[in-house]
Parts: structure tokens; sequence; C-alpha cells
């Protein structure tokens, strides 16, 4: 389980959810915008990343997510055992 900046939890489900329609809204984007007479080197040109790039993209900012979390918590869990004298 991970914890957002608001301090609510949100477990596995939702993440993979919540990037499940990041990238179909991705999608959605791509074919609106190939619908619009744009190549792909348009697209290149305007910086707008294939639905690919955004689950590569999601998948590692879910990665270091989970690690910073763990990071987080080792750390309040080693000050509480180890309190630092000021």
């Amino acid at each position: 389980m991970i914890l957002c900046s608001e301090m609510w939890p949100i477990g596995l489900t939702e993440i993979t959810e919540l990037q499940n329609n990041v990238v179909a809204s991705f999608v959605q984007l791509q074919q609106i915008l190939a619908g619009g007479g744009y190549t792909s080197d348009d697209l290149l040109l305007a910086g707008c990343p294939s639905p690919e790039q955004v689950t590569v993209l999601l998948s590692s900012a879910s990665l270091l997510g989970t690690n910073q979390v763990a990071i987080t918590t080792t750390t309040v869990v080693e000050e509480e055992l180890h309190p630092v004298a000021t």
C-alpha cells in the first residue's frame, strides 16, 4: 500500500486502474490526432508520447514511488528507535 501526499492509502488495484486510464487517454489522443491528419513525425515534433512510452514512464514512476515509500518508512522507524539529540 502506498500513501499519497494527502495521506490516504492507495492500493495496487487503484494504481493499476489509474495507469490504465492514463494510457487509454493517450491512445485516444493519438487516434484523434491521426484522424486529424497528423503524421507520426508531426506527433514526434510536438512531443506527444506514444502509449508505449507512457506505459514505460508510468511503470518507472510506480517503481520509484514504491521505493521512496519504503525508504521514508525505514527512516521514520529508525528515527523513532534512535532519536537524534538536539
